[in-house]
């Protein structure tokens, strides 16, 4: 089967809608309201620190949602010493901006690619993801 499909007389004819199959090799999992946020340091999210709720987090990226895109937010934006809270776990990364989606009334959604700092701060993010899966989350 083709991930392809033709329009319809009203959409154009026989213009071609394609629809990319997905590169992504890991699950992303939703996360109920409060049940994480991401914090970026005040040295990057001037004038003051940014802290969000995190709505979706797996294996290699997160996401966030903002009030208003502030104007040094952007794709390509590497984000610095970031923590990542789930309670008392607490993940310190980097975080490159990868999408920026407009969800309506000024709210973004900021997806990016989460770099663990080290290989302990990997394998707690391993075993968060693991605990979410048995607990159903997602």
């Amino acid at each position: 089967m083709f991930p392809f499909a033709r329009g319809s007389a009203a959409e154009g004819g026989s213009v071609l809608a394609a629809e990319a199959p997905s590169t992504r090799r890991d699950r992303r999992i939703s996360l109920p309201p409060g049940a994480g946020t991401v914090e970026v340091p005040s040295t990057i999210a001037r004038p003051r620190a940014l802290r969000a709720p995190l709505t979706r987090i797996s294996a290699t990226g997160v996401a966030f949602t903002i009030d208003t895109r502030p104007a040094w937010l952007a794709r390509g934006t590497a984000l610095g010493e970031v923590r990542l809270c789930f309670g008392d776990c607490e993940l310190r990364g980097d975080i490159a901006v990868r999408d920026l989606r407009e969800l309506g009334s000024g709210t973004v959604e900021v997806g990016g690619i989460f770099l663990p700092r080290d290989l302990e701060t990997e394998g707690r993010l391993m075993a968060l993801l693991a605990g979410i899966a048995v607990a159903g989350t997602g």
